[in-house]
């Protein structure tokens, strides 16, 4: 049996304390809960409105749920 195993999606808008991503295939993902600790919901509202990069959100996935756990911004010149 597996455990739970960690995901990087692009994100695509953010929405009532949700995420929309796009997984790595290019399949979107709806309504990904994000984790209330250390505040990420407010650093990937700000980090997604400033648009000075690429927003990525680590996904926990176990048994067919997932949760955003943390984020990065990959700047352009890193795309």
């Amino acid at each position: 049996m597996l455990g739970p195993v960690f995901k990087q999606y692009r994100v695509l808008d953010l929405q009532d304390g949700h995420v929309v991503a796009m997984t790595e295939t290019g399949d979107v993902k709806q309504s990904i809960p994000v984790i209330d600790q250390s505040d990420l919901w407010g650093r990937l509202s700000k980090a997604f409105k400033a648009g000075s990069g690429s927003v990525r959100v680590l996904v926990i996935s176990d048994s067919g749920r997932e949760l955003a756990v943390d984020m990065k911004v990959i700047h352009s010149s890193r795309l």
